[in-house]
């Protein structure tokens, strides 16, 4: 079994918030370190993040690395139909899992202050300006780099404890679209048709991605 545990853009409502576009994608990777009485592990995580609050669904495409072991993975959460699809693509299975939650928006926590301004490129012509924060939740540290037009996720990087567990993960964030190219990334696979629905109270969901903290088959 291959457990993912992604820490990162965590996110409520403050008075005034940096929230992401209502709609967009992207290609995103991260790379999580993990150690547990002097037991290390490293997680590399490739995929596609779909967002759109317009229409309270989102989907994640992911290929997860561990080792020597690799799964390809897909997320779709539509709070619509308050509807968790978990659907191991490598081997053809869905679980579904009811949500109790509503989809919140991608903002910056409360208690969020501004770590510095800057630039990415060469200058001049060749500029995008990006702003960083950085805030604590539930004692994980993030610093969480956007762009200071529109909020669009950058870079984050997130540490802290988990138990007995010390957690780091850096996320990266390219090819990012104010739109959603195709919707029907969010309909989920034959496979999830005849799956029974399960209670997903243990699953905790990011409000800033809206997907689950923990996503393993």
């Amino acid at each position: 079994m291959l457990s993912v545990v992604l820490f990162a853009l965590i996110a409520a409502a403050v008075a005034d918030p940096c929230c992401t576009p209502d709609q967009w994608e992207g290609n995103f990777g991260s790379i999580t370190g993990t150690v547990t009485d002097d037991m290390t592990k490293t997680i590399k995580v490739n995929g596609m993040m779909a967002y759109d609050f317009i229409n309270k669904v989102v989907a994640q495409t992911t290929v997860v690395t561990e080792g020597s072991m690799k799964m390809q993975n897909k997320t779709i959460i539509n709070y619509n139909t308050k509807m968790m699809y978990l659907i191991d693509t490598t081997r053809d299975l869905c679980e579904v899992k009811s949500v109790d939650q509503p989809m919140m928006q991608a903002c910056t926590p409360q208690g969020a202050t501004e770590a510095g301004t800057f630039y990415f490129g060469a200058g001049d012509d060749n500029m995008l300006d990006a702003t960083s924060y950085k805030f604590t939740v539930n004692t994980m540290g993030s610093y969480l780099t956007v762009t200071s037009l529109d909020c669009v996720p950058i870079t984050s990087v997130t540490y802290g404890q988990a138990g007995n567990t010390a957690i780091m993960t850096n996320v990266g964030f390219v090819d990012i679209m104010l739109k959603i190219q195709d919707p029907s990334v969010f309909d989920p696979p034959a496979s999830c048709d005849e799956a029974k629905v399960t209670p997903g109270e243990n699953y905790a969901v990011h409000s800033f991605f809206g997907t689950p903290t923990h996503h393993h088959l």
